[in-house]
């Protein structure tokens, strides 16, 4: 794997894939904040997180709402608008019911600002990153072991390996095709997918309250924990 991982890297991302790694962070959280909103990454261990918050929310006071409209970035354009048209409904719903929540689910950063005009000094915003590579390479293998479908469709295109995904000519297309995006795309506008660069990414990724990095969880838990 680790073989592999080498070898896809001036392959897959290069510098117009790559996304910087983002260091755990915290800002002052808003001390009346009654809800957090966790901003899952495809592939960047928001299942993890999820059992976490699942555990908390026994023990404590607060309800966990898990939006039903899970945002893909797909290559469809009109889907992935309406999806995330409809999260924001959801996430608005809690926000109206008046009490602590967590919300977690998948929203493009420049939509998910809009949340500003429900009371922003009420939320608290949290998301995790992970290494680029690592994350396509997860993304393969986990589509690979769950996802015939995908597997098929690599097989019409042509792409049977990642290496055959690194080297396609029309690879920027393919992306959202086979479900192997950059986590950039994650960080701007649905509808800005044209001028999204990791420069907008990073200037977007400072406005979330803590970022925390998959390959440092016990930090960025610690980070989390003395918020």
């Amino acid at each position: 794997m680790e073989r592999e991982v080498e070898g896809m890297v001036p392959l897959v991302l290069g510098e117009s894939l790559s996304v910087p790694m983002v260091h755990a962070e915290a800002r002052s959280l808003p001390r009346t904040a009654s809800g957090v909103v966790y901003n899952a990454v495809d592939r960047a261990g928001s299942t993890t997180v999820l059992r976490m918050i699942r555990a908390v929310a026994r023990n404590r006071s607060f309800s966990l709402d898990i939006s039903s409209h899970a945002m893909d970035l797909r290559d469809d354009m009109k889907e992935a608008v309406e999806d995330q048209a409809a999260a924001m409904v959801e996430l608005k719903e809690s926000v109206e019911r008046g009490r602590d929540f967590v919300f977690f689910g998948r929203f493009h950063v420049a939509d998910l600002l809009r949340v500003h005009e429900m009371g922003r000094t009420h939320l608290a915003y949290i998301n995790m990153v992970r290494e680029p590579v690592a994350r396509i390479v997860s993304s393969w293998h986990y589509q690979t072991a769950t996802n015939q479908k995908m597997v098929q469709r690599r097989e019409r295109l042509g792409v049977r390996t990642l290496k055959d995904f690194a080297r396609h000519p029309d690879r920027e297309r393919l992306q959202f095709v086979l479900g192997l995006h950059p986590m950039r795309y994650y960080f701007c506008g649905v509808t800005q997918r044209e001028a999204c660069t990791a420069a907008t990414a990073i200037e977007n990724l400072a406005w979330y309250d803590v970022v925390m990095v998959l390959e440092m969880l016990p930090e960025s838990l610690l980070v989390l924990s003395h918020r």
